[in-house]
């Protein structure tokens, strides 16, 4: 089959049996044969005749990136070759040098085996060397004036989803307490069941057999690297890979890429809230009992940034949770995180880390995910304004620290607003961010640009001229005797256009983080996927949502669809389509809200007075209507939604919406944090929507990872998969100039530049 033109679909399903618990089962089983681990073990027998693989296979559940239509050929491709032999071990093998002949060899811009091992276990990454097809993208130059395809400065990175996967995958190795938190990952395949601690322990007892580098997540990394190339055939890093060596190194893969696989966004669930969970089961096992928290934070913080530091970032702005701290709790967390990255300079400094000293910022992120009291009345105003003041005290005790602590005033340089989009209007949370307005405007900054830069040598010299004999600690407490240190303005970044039903709420959200927020130039919006969703993709992301949970998306043949929306989240978006779209549409529009509110309120209201209670100014929308307060989207029973067709007419007003909302954020000079990865795995699509972003010359838009360790996601990759959807936007003739602008724009759009 040739590689350039291979279908990334067909080949996920091929990369299934690397990694889904199935065929786990026969791997463990044939290790119970090698190892003789006892009866336990003993009772999972493997099939020679290869028909627990094929039941394996077909057992796979379908998804949104798994369709069942592409099972079949994928099995067409696998059957001679896994038939052909007979062990399980054999069998792993069959499917890497697959993959391997489907997957062009590492060039610039096309990822090679290092990153398809990085990928296994992870379903978000198993397309990815088939998304490279074809070559230098221009056939000329293959690399950026800077010298590295990757982003030189990280603007979007959540904490713990930044954690890489080896250093938690070899911590689990070496400390059985650590590991105990694996326990809830369960693996479980016809009455077969483990959980990720036995997987752990298992693989901690092959590891020892195999002589497995286990003291460093990199070096690690790299020997499974080159078990995948000697087992695909294709590099000379793993001789001697037959028969019980064999045997033991496809089950440490299998088992290592199963324990991926299962802490992260599953085959069949789009949406934020499925990211949102497999990013907590992520986070959750990171964390050891009876250890102190501070000391974790403060050692996973170091973990990301070596890594980004060996990635070749020159800087990186990491966003811990507020999480409804006061200010004490806030500044020990916040201390956590900035003793991280002096031991991460430490280390630099002393050439004991992964590469050079990272600039660092803290852009904390405050979650918007209501918590209302038991008993509390929903249909009052009070209750849900009562929230919006909530998260406005957690911006409150934030900028209090901020005044006190000095070393926070240096390295706080923005604040994030992440999470929990689906049924909270970007306005729900404008006394927060009017409160951090409020502190740039009495500073006189709210015209300055944002964050400051840091001084990676004037820390070094405070360091040194403060005695390297107690390192880290010490040189936060020379930093907070600093009195000097003049304030910044606090940029802002909104996750907006992320995570919706309907895409006219992405929109709208956009939108109205912009003028509602009143973000000023230099902030900025995270991912807006919704600004990228061309006529093409945008019917992608309603296929893709026909095969989500919930089927709250139905398709109706053709190019057309209905949507099973809550009536206020409706109305919401009527009342602003009204207001910014075409003015020869807006008798049908109030005959639609009309209608609509007949639902709601079970009696005919004035569309205009109704209109102008949506689109009011104030943190809560007036009228109590379902999915218009803060409440998640699935809370809203069926009695109070609306299906709502989307059909060509739909899409033609769609269309002119997403040009005019492009158009305000370009005017509000705000920038667009894309994450490829993140993008494609929260809203289905193949193709991540920076490609088309990029094809707004006018547009801001900064390449980004979101959340590298839970998805394999780290700058190179991610340059890889921009570089792709560039192409294929702009044509190969713009690759290489629109991959350098969204490179160029991260550092521009930093709060921590220079």
């Amino acid at each position: 089959m040739p590689r350039a033109n291979a279908d990334a679909a067909v080949t996920r399903w091929i990369a299934r049996p690397l990694f889904e618990a199935g065929f786990l089962r026969l791997h463990v089983a044939e290790l119970s044969v090698v190892l003789g681990t006892g009866k336990e073990w003993r009772r999972f027998r493997p099939d020679p005749h290869a028909r627990l693989f094929e039941a394996a296979f077909f057992a796979c559940p379908p998804g949104p990136r798994y369709l069942a239509r592409h099972r079949d050929e994928a099995w067409a491709t696998l059957r001679d070759p896994v038939l052909s032999v007979g062990r399980p071990w054999e069998r792993f093998r069959e499917v890497l040098a697959l993959l391997r002949s489907r997957s062009p060899r590492a060039e610039p811009g096309r990822p090679g085996m290092l990153e398809i091992w990085r990928g296994l276990g992870n379903e978000t990454q198993a397309s990815e060397p088939l998304l490279a097809d074809g070559g230098a993208a221009d056939g000329g130059e293959n690399r950026l004036p800077g010298g590295d395809l990757r982003a030189r400065y990280e603007v979007h990175a959540h904490l713990y989803g930044a954690v890489p996967f080896e250093h938690l995958w070899t911590g689990w190795l070496g400390n059985e307490r650590w590991a105990r938190q694996l326990e809830g990952v369960p693996f479980r395949s016809c009455g077969w069941e483990m959980n990720g601690a036995e997987a752990v322990a298992l693989a901690r007892r092959v590891a020892a057999e195999l002589g497995a580098p286990m003291a460093d997540g990199e070096v690690e990394s790299r020997w499974c690297a080159s078990l995948v190339q000697g087992l695909a055939g294709g590099g000379v890093g793993a001789p001697g890979l037959r028969g019980r060596r064999g045997v033991l190194a496809v089950g440490y893969l299998a088992l290592r890429g199963a324990v991926r696989e299962a802490l992260v966004v599953g085959p069949g669930e789009v949406g934020l809230d499925s990211f949102r969970t497999s990013y907590d089961r992520y986070a959750d096992a990171q964390f050891m009992a009876r250890d102190a928290p501070g000391n974790q934070d403060r050692r996973l913080v170091r973990a990301a940034l070596d890594r980004y530091a060996g990635e070749g970032v020159q800087g990186v702005e990491l966003r811990p949770a507020l999480n409804g701290r006061g200010p004490a709790e806030t500044v020990v967390r916040l201390r956590d995180c900035v003793l991280g990255y002096f031991d991460h300079l430490e280390a630099a400094w002393k050439g004991s880390g992964a590469g050079r000293a990272l600039r660092f910022g803290l852009v904390p992120s405050l979650i918007r995910q209501a918590h209302l009291e038991p008993g509390l009345r929903t249909s009052s105003l009070d209750a849900w304004e009562g929230q919006a003041a909530a998260w406005a005290r957690q911006v409150e005790h934030l900028l209090v620290a901020v005044g006190e602590v000095p070393w926070l005033r240096y390295f706080l340089v923005g604040l994030d607003v992440a999470a929990g989009e689906r049924g909270c209007p970007p306005r729900a949370v404008a006394p927060a961010l009017g409160r951090v307005q409020a502190y740039n405007r009495a500073l006189g900054l709210e015209w300055a640009r944002p964050g400051r830069e840091i001084q990676v040598d004037l820390l070094r010299r405070a360091f040194e001229s403060a005695g390297r004999g107690r390192g880290a600690d010490l040189l936060l407490e020379e930093l907070g005797r600093a009195r000097e240190i003049p304030p910044a303005r606090i940029g802002l970044t909104v996750h907006a256009g992320e995570d919706f039903l309907d895409p006219v709420t992405g929109l709208r959200h956009v939108w109205e983080a912009a003028e509602v927020l009143d973000l000023q130039p230099g902030d900025r919006i995270g991912h807006g996927i919704a600004l990228g969703l061309h006529p093409a993709a945008l019917r992608q992301v309603l296929d893709a949502r026909c095969h989500g949970p919930g089927r709250d998306v139905e398709s109706l043949g053709g190019d057309r669809w209905r949507l099973l929306k809550p009536r206020g989240t409706h109305l919401l978006d009527l009342a602003w389509e009204f207001r910014i779209g075409e003015p020869a549409e807006r008798g049908a529009l109030a005959e639609t809200i009309g209608r609509v509110a007949v639902g709601s309120f079970g009696y005919p209201a004035r569309v205009d007075r109704l209109l102008r209670d949506l689109v009011a100014a104030g943190s809560v929308p007036h009228p109590v209507l379902p999915g218009i307060r803060y409440r998640a989207e699935g809370d809203v029973g069926p009695e109070d939604r609306e299906w709502v067709v989307v059909d060509r007419d739909w899409l033609r007003r769609f269309e002119v919406v997403r040009e005019r909302t492009i158009a305000r954020v370009e005017r509000r000079g705000l920038t667009v944090e894309s994450c490829p990865t993140s993008n494609c795995v929260v809203s289905g699509l193949e193709v991540p929507p920076i490609g088309e972003l990029s094809s707004h010359p006018d547009l801001r838009v900064a390449l980004a990872t979101d959340d590298p360790g839970l998805l394999d996601a780290w700058p190179g990759g991610e340059a890889s998969r921009a570089l792709v959807a560039i192409r294929g936007r702009m044509g190969p003739g713009a690759a290489w100039a629109g991959l350098e602008r969204v490179v160029g724009e991260a550092e521009r759009s930093s709060f921590i530049a220079p």
